[in-house]
């Protein structure tokens, strides 16, 4: 019983902390294509 709790608490925090990256990576590419877009205006 304590032993399955911890299990799916170190999942949840698994989950937590990749869908942390996923949002990282994210905002990482959405800036990435605004710089491209906004070098592409310029030039």
């Amino acid at each position: 019983m304590n032993n399955a709790l911890k299990i799916s608490t170190s999942h949840i925090h698994h989950l937590q902390v990749v869908s942390l990256g996923n949002r990282a990576a994210h905002i990482h590419s959405t800036a990435v294509l605004e710089r491209r877009r906004r070098t592409q205006w310029d030039s």
